[in-house]
């Protein structure tokens, strides 16, 4: 049987990239608690930064 892929809520990704760049949480750190990957926290934190950037700009 094949594992499910997850899906995470844009409310939840919010949530982890906020302690990771406001709050200061190292990224390993949130990745072990929310059993997640540090690279798709890094992913998020860069989607958001565009997405806020872009945003801006406008």
């Amino acid at each position: 049987m094949k594992n499910q892929r997850r899906k995470f809520t844009d409310e939840f990704k919010k949530q982890v990239v906020k302690q990771a760049v406001q709050d200061r949480i190292p990224i390993s750190r949130l990745a072990l608690k929310f059993e997640i990957t540090a690279q798709q926290i890094r992913t998020w934190t860069k989607a958001m930064q565009a997405e806020t950037s872009t945003a801006k700009s406008h």
